[in-house]
């Protein structure tokens, strides 16, 4: 008798359990997904000139050349650089050239490096332009003589401009380094600049 009264107990407590299981609601939750997207950054740059490339010069002389660079809409934060190589420019002197310029305002002069300027571009959604001459213009030296530009024969003087651009953000720049410091690093990385020398081009 007592062991079916507590087999009975027993069985009555288990479908107690079992009901009361049946009925407990855990609490559960989620949160929304995040789903991060990572995409390519990027500099677009273009180098424009709407004077010409082919000029009479004469002493005295000045002559529109407006070359400007274009960093695109929505590039990454770069150094943009540009390269001027003049070929057949200085007089026999070593001092005076036919073709006279300067640069624009905002470019710095890359240390240690000749014919090279350099200025820091922010992002930006919109198209950035930079003249690359002040007064978008050179002069002729009113110094030179015809014998001298005669002397010239087929070697007449060119300027070539050449536009570069690299991301300033990330690199591996040191403490010491001043804005001047990191221009010639990220010069220094760039690995598509010509190679040949200026006197080794005479078109």
């Amino acid at each position: 008798m007592k062991k079916r009264t507590l087999a009975l107990l027993l069985a009555l407590i288990l479908c107690v359990g079992c009901a009361i299981g049946g009925t407990v609601a855990w609490l559960i939750t989620k949160t929304d997904t995040i789903t991060t997207t990572f995409t390519a950054g990027n500099i677009n740059i273009e180098l424009t000139e709407t004077t010409g490339n082919a000029f009479k010069f004469v002493p005295g002389a000045e002559i529109a050349k407006n070359p400007t660079v274009t960093v695109k809409a929505n590039s990454e934060n770069c150094w943009l650089f540009i390269e001027i190589v003049e070929a057949n420019n200085p007089l026999a002197d070593g001092q005076s050239q036919y073709i006279i310029y300067a640069i624009d305002n905002g470019w710095s002069a890359v240390p240690n490096q000749s014919g090279v300027y350099y200025r820091q571009v922010s992002s930006s959604a919109s198209d950035q332009a930079f003249a690359v001459l002040s007064g978008n213009k050179v002069t002729v030296s009113s110094a030179i003589t015809k014998e001298q530009i005669d002397a010239l024969g087929e070697f007449q003087p060119t300027l070539k401009f050449t536009a570069y651009a690299i991301q300033s953000e990330h690199l591996k720049y040191t403490d010491a380094m001043d804005d001047n410091a990191k221009a010639a690093f990220a010069w220094s990385l760039i690995d598509e600049k010509p190679t040949n020398l200026p006197d080794d081009d005479n078109d």
